[in-house]
């Protein structure tokens, strides 16, 4: 969890390797057309696309590490493991799934990185940039509208105020701590 965390204190190499992509992408504020003219672009973004690939490969590969742990700490306890909503838990549970009923219904189950079939890593890995891409712009138009409409309304900004008051202590590092704690809490608000 340390590591998720300090991704807002530096930048996280996929992170890192996004920005350089779009650094790479022509510009758009070019008086000449040949200044936009990159001869390279291509070849530079075959190796940044091979890097973010492997950057993300990394994080599935514990990702699949910490399920597979996650889940076999939950059947030694004789508990039912809870089943996540991520889009990479999402894509593992339906081709396990998937798979499970089309060996007749014998439970197929990814136990390591190497049982993943690469033709889903390859998919995987697609969505992943995709959401982190796509998620990145709707994420901050939603909180600039939300930000917008919270000053424009400022009973409603009022009555969420009150609500973060009774739920979250009223210092800010104890907010932080039980953040840290458990980063879903947010989402148990009403």
């Amino acid at each position: 969890m340390r590591k998720y965390m300090s991704a807002l204190r530096k930048p996280h190499p996929i992170s890192r390797l996004f920005r350089e992509r779009v650094r790479l992408m022509p510009s758009s504020d070019a008086v000449f057309p040949w200044q936009a003219v990159d001869l390279l672009r291509p070849v530079k973004l075959f190796f940044n696309e091979r890097k973010l690939n492997r950057e993300i490969s990394k994080e599935l590969d514990q990702k699949i590490y910490r399920r597979v742990k996650e889940i076999a700490e939950k059947e030694q306890k004789g508990t039912k493991a809870t089943r996540k909503r991520s889009v990479v838990d999402l894509a593992l549970n339906a081709y396990e799934k998937e798979a499970s009923a089309a060996k007749g219904g014998s439970e197929v189950r990814i136990r390591t990185s190497k049982d993943l079939p690469e033709v889903l890593r390859a998919d995987i890995i697609d969505s992943v940039k995709t959401f982190i891409f796509a998620g990145h712009d709707t994420t901050s138009s939603t909180l600039c509208w939300a930000n917008y409409l919270l000053h424009r309304n400022p009973q409603v900004y009022a009555k969420l105020k009150a609500e973060l008051d009774t739920f979250l202590p009223g210092k800010l590092a104890d907010t932080a701590a039980m953040i840290k704690e458990d980063p879903y809490i947010v989402n148990k608000l009403e």
